[in-house]
């Protein structure tokens, strides 16, 4: 399996802009973490607003998101990118790649 990160921008209104969208979003993310394709949704504090991490073949995990995501269809993220990362170490780490 591999890993990626997504990170968003939001609009600088997001708390009001988000509002018709949370519940469908917030649905979608529990969906997919069940599934065991996102393994951290979070709001952070610095920088980038928002953190999603997948897990999935290849990077159609990050992709399917995108399609889906209220937030991201509705044009309430201002920018994102995504990152297949390596895990070195934690619960994720697979030692058996050594």
């Amino acid at each position: 399996m591999k890993h990626y990160v997504l990170y968003y921008n939001f609009v600088p209104d997001i708390l009001t802009a988000r509002i018709p969208y949370m519940e469908s979003h917030m649905k979608l993310l529990v969906e997919m973490s069940s599934k065991g394709l996102i393994f951290v949704g979070k709001e952070m504090i610095e920088g980038y607003r928002g953190l999603f991490m997948f897990e999935g073949e290849n990077a159609e995990v990050v992709t399917d998101w995108l399609k889906n995501d209220p937030y991201f269809q509705n044009g309430i993220v201002a920018e994102h990118q995504y990152h297949e990362i390596v895990i070195v170490a934690g619960q994720l780490y697979d030692n058996t790649l050594k």
